[in-house]
């Protein structure tokens, strides 16, 4: 599969082809099982878990 790139306009526009009244019928169970069976992002280990930190977007202006 090819990476496409979009700019935030065209990204916009794009129709959504997620199917969410089937998605609203899932049981948690059934959400978490689809997500453990998709092979492109595996779930997180243990390990990768422990080592995340929380993250603080700070903004900062530079004045010249």
């Amino acid at each position: 599969m090819a990476i496409v790139k979009y700019t935030l306009k065209e990204a916009k526009k794009l129709k959504s082809e997620t199917n969410w009244d089937e998605f609203r019928k899932m049981t948690d169970e059934e959400i978490h099982q689809a997500a453990l069976s998709d092979p492109d992002v595996p779930p997180l280990t243990e390990y990768q878990l422990s080592r995340m930190q929380p993250f603080v977007f700070l903004r900062i202006k530079y004045r010249l």
